[in-house]
């Protein structure tokens, strides 16, 4: 469900591609949905990747509450 938002509120601003390292590119970043406990290690090895996290409010690092998508809106 947390990865349904996050494709319907990015692609009205650019296109969303299915990534096989991680959940999806979008424009140059790579982007990997998950809870709060979600680490890095699916993307370490991948520049420009981040974690959206359903269960944060505030973003550290590579990591970036769902919640700011939505803002996009």
């Amino acid at each position: 469900m947390d990865a349904l938002f996050l494709v319907h509120i990015t692609r009205v601003v650019s296109d969303v591609i299915s990534s096989g390292v991680s959940d999806f590119i979008i424009g140059d970043h790579t982007f990997e949905v998950g809870s709060k406990k979600k680490g890095k290690k699916q993307i370490e090895d991948v520049a420009n990747g981040h974690i959206v996290k359903d269960d944060i409010e505030y973003g550290h690092g590579i990591s970036i509450p769902l919640w700011t998508f939505g803002l996009l809106y």
